[in-house]
C-alpha cells in the first residue's frame, strides 16, 4: 500500500521535474500539467519552497487584472551547479551548467600531440575546469555533481577505464579517484558514446526516441544502445563496442595498437591511411593538392572534402569505406532492430558525402531498415550529455527515498 509520505514524495518529484524542464512556471501551469488539485499544488510548492529547492520570482508577463501579480517558480540557485567534462585524446572540454541544463560557461582546450598521455590529459583537464569555473563565476564548492565522458569502457562497479588506446596510460584509470578534491560534488564517469546519445535525446535529433543506436565515427568507432528509453551498458560496461567487430577487411590492426579490427578498417585512420596511398598514385592529384603537396598530410577530412568536390579518387575511397561502415552498423541493426540510427563523431561532419553512401549500403544489408539521422550537436555533444546526466543524478538525490 502506498503511504501518504510516498505520495507526497512522488508529487514533489513531479513538480521539481516540471520546473526543471520549463525553467520557470506558474502554479496554474503546474496544475494544468500534472492534473493535481489547487490545494495539492499549493502544499507541494510550499514544502519545496521551505526545503529551499524552489524559489519565487516575479512573473514577467503583462498583467491586466488588478491586484498583486502572480509569481513564478524556478529551481533554487542554492541547489548548486553541475559540471560536464569531455575527455578526448586531442581535446578536453568543460561545461558548467545549472540544473535546467542551461550552460553558464563552456571552455575547450586542445591536447598537444606530445601530451596525449594520462598525465598530460589530466593536466589539461584540471586547467580547463579551473578556467570554466572562473568564466561562470562559480566556486568549486557550488558544484553539486560532475559527470565525465571518456573514450573506452567504464566498469560500472569500479569506475575503471579500459579499451582506450587513444590516450597512453589511460587504461586502468579511475577518474573519480584521480581527480579527488579537484572537482566538486559527486563524480561519475560514462562512455562518451552514451553521453552523446543522452544529449541527442535532450537537445538533438533523437527527441522522443526510445529504441535506437548511436554510432560514434571518429579515429575509433563505438556505439551506444538505447532500449525502452534506457541506455544499455552491458555486464562490464562494454556494450556497444562495435569497433572490435571481427571485420578487418584484410587489414588487421598493428600489434599493440589497441584498436579493434573494424575501427582500424573503417575509422578515421582508415581514411587517412588509404587516402595517403591514393595521394601517392596516379589520380591522386587533388588529394595531394588539398594536402599542400604532401601525401603524408592527407587525413579523413581531406578525403571527404575531395569526394564532396567530385574527385574520383576521393569518391572511390569514401564509397569503399562507407560500405565497411555500413557492415558494422548492420551487425547492430540485425540484432537490435532499432527505430533509428544516429551517426555522430568527427566523421559525421562530412554530412551527406559520407552518410548517403552508408545509408545506401545499409539498406541492402538489413532485413528492417531504420531511420538514419545525423547529429548536429558537434564538439559539445559529450559535454551536453554529461551536464544532463549530472543534473539527473543531482535531482534524483534531492528526494531519494
Amino acid at each position: 500500500m502506498t503511504s501518504v509520505s510516498q505520495v507526497r514524495r512522488r508529487n514533489q518529484r513531479m513538480v521539481l521535474e516540471l520546473v526543471r524542464k520549463r525553467g520557470v512556471i506558474r502554479r496554474s501551469g503546474l496544475m494544468a500539467a500534472t492534473g493535481l488539485a489547487k490545494s495539492t499544488i499549493k502544499e507541494v510548492c510550499d514544502s519545496l519552497l521551505d526545503l529551499g529547492y524552489l524559489e519565487e520570482v516575479p512573473d514577467t508577463a503583462e498583467h491586466r487584472a488588478p491586484g498583486r501579480p502572480a509569481s513564478q517558480l524556478r529551481l533554487s540557485a542554492s541547489l548548486g551547479m553541475v559540471l560536464g567534462l569531455d575527455v578526448g585524446a586531442d581535446k578536453v572540454l568543460a561545461m558548467v551548467s545549472d540544473l535546467t541544463g542551461a550552460a553558464l560557461a563552456t571552455v575547450k582546450r586542445p591536447v598537444p600531440e606530445g601530451a596525449r598521455t594520462r598525465a598530460g590529459v589530466l593536466r589539461q583537464l584540471r586547467t580547463c575546469v579551473e578556467h570554466a569555473l572562473a568564466v561562470a563565476g562559480v566556486e568549486r564548492t557550488a558544484i553539486a555533481g560532475t559527470v565525465i565522458g571518456t573514450p573506452g569502457t567504464v566498469d560500472p562497479a569500479t569506475g575503471r577505464i579500459s579499451l582506450a588506446p587513444q590516450i597512453a596510460g589511460w587504461d586502468g584509470t579511475v577518474l573519480a579517484d584521480a581527480l579527488t578534491g579537484e572537482i566538486g560534488g559527486r563524480v561519475e564517469v560514462e562512455r562518451e558514446a552514451d553521453l552523446s546519445f543522452l544529449a541527442e535525446r535532450a537537445y538533438g535529433v533523437a527527441g522522443g526516441l526510445d529504441n535506437g543506436v548511436f554510432v560514434h565515427l571518429g579515429i575509433g568507432i563505438g556505439s551506444s544502445i538505447l532500449i525502452n528509453g534506457q541506455i544499455h551498458r552491458g555486464h562490464d560496461g562494454a556494450s556497444g563496442e562495435i569497433g572490435y567487430l571481427p571485420l578487418p577487411y584484410g587489414e588487421p590492426p598493428p600489434a599493440g595498437s589497441g584498436l579493434g579490427p573494424f575501427e582500424w578498417a573503417a575509422g578515421g585512420q582508415a581514411f587517412a591511411r588509404l587516402g595517403r596511398e591514393a595521394a601517392r598514385g596516379t589520380g591522386g592529384e587533388r588529394l595531394r593538392a588539398l594536402a599542400g603537396g604532401d601525401p603524408d598530410a592527407v587525413n579523413a577530412r581531406l578525403v571527404c572534402a575531395a569526394a564532396a568536390e567530385g574527385d574520383p579518387a576521393g569518391l572511390s575511397l569514401v564509397e569503399r569505406i562507407a560500405e565497411r561502415i555500413a557492415a558494422g552498423i548492420a551487425a547492430a541493426v540485425c540484432v537490435l532492430n532499432p527505430r533509428a540510427v544516429i551517426i555522430g563523431g568527427g566523421l559525421s561532419r562530412a554530412g551527406d558525402t559520407l552518410v548517403t553512401p552508408v545509408t545506401r549500403y545499409l539498406r541492402t544489408m538489413v532485413p528492417a531498415m531504420p531511420e538514419v539521422l545525423v547529429s548536429a550537436l558537434g564538439d559539445e555533444a559529450v559535454a551536453l550529455g554529461a551536464v544532463q546526466r549530472a543534473a539527473d543524478i543531482t535531482m534524483g538525490d534531492l528526494l531519494a527515498d
